[in-house]
């Protein structure tokens, strides 16, 4: 019977790690900690996938995506993005529940926060997103701080022991103030006050580790737990794969920590 090395897995996000590295590339975790990992296994056929240990928790998403005239070149993208975080995500949790939303640029355009699908399968998310239609904005400035906000109003924040609720926020461009003057502060206290984490994906600063936009910057360094995951203007499928990655390995990181309920209910 031939014999073969099974990659070391990072204990964390269930990445591979890079041979030589001295922590995990997506979610920083120590090399050392799943030095133990690498086994001997018989060689298995290609078609055969690893079974991975499911935690014991329904992981709620509630994403809102930016569907402004800025996103429309990156429509394909941002689909095969969303699938590929369900794809890398549904096989670590018991059950994985999406509610799909969209903002776009309110201020100018009179673009307003839409609901376009709630608690529903990732399956059915991947369809609601590619029904999703891109145009208007009429700045370079969109209402993201605004669409945060209302995710939050959206939410039903229970105390399910066994549920997680997670906000995601693909942006481009940078954001207005808020239309009825909340700070990105007073955003992020009402994050933390119910235990939730946001992941907000756009466009990196010059150190590529906080997004370029002072307000949304301000925003994650005041929601603390919360991540920012950088994306290049013309994503490949490579880049793709790695920032979906991220997304799956810093929500994984998160459960593994604890967060409160989200329960998405349907807009009246």
């Amino acid at each position: 019977m031939s014999t073969t090395i099974l990659p070391v897995l990072c204990p964390s996000c269930l990445a591979p790690l890079e041979p030589g590295a001295s922590a995990c590339a997506v979610c920083g975790t120590d090399r050392r900690a799943a030095a133990k990992a690498a086994t001997l296994a018989p060689a298995m056929p290609g078609f055969v996938r690893p079974t991975l240990n499911r935690m014991p928790v329904r992981v709620q998403l509630a994403i809102s995506i930016d569907r402004t005239g800025s996103s429309m070149p990156f429509t394909d993208g941002i689909s095969s993005l969303c699938r590929m975080i369900f794809d890398q995500l549904g096989p670590r949790v018991a059950e994985l529940r999406v509610s799909v939303f969209s903002h776009g640029d309110l201020q100018d355009c009179q673009q307003e926060f839409l609901q376009v699908s709630a608690d529903v399968t990732a399956e059915q998310a991947v369809a609601d997103i590619r029904s999703i239609k891109y145009g208007g904005g009429g700045s370079a400035d969109e209402d993201h701080l605004h669409a945060v906000d209302e995710l939050l109003k959206r939410g039903s924040f229970g105390a399910g022991r066994n549920d997680r609720g997670f906000l995601v926020l693909l942006t481009t461009d940078g954001s207005h103030p808020h239309p009825q003057g909340k700070t990105p502060e007073q955003i992020a206290r009402e994050l933390l006050s119910r235990n939730l984490v946001m992941l907000l994906v756009g466009t990196p600063g010059q150190d590529d580790a906080r997004p370029a936009c002072p307000r949304l910057r301000s925003l994650v360094d005041a929601a603390k737990g919360s991540f920012f995951i950088p994306i290049s203007n013309e994503p490949s499928q490579a880049e793709l794969q790695q920032v979906a990655s991220k997304v799956a390995a810093s929500i994984t990181r998160s459960v593994n920590q604890g967060t409160a309920t989200l329960q998405m209910h349907p807009e009246r």
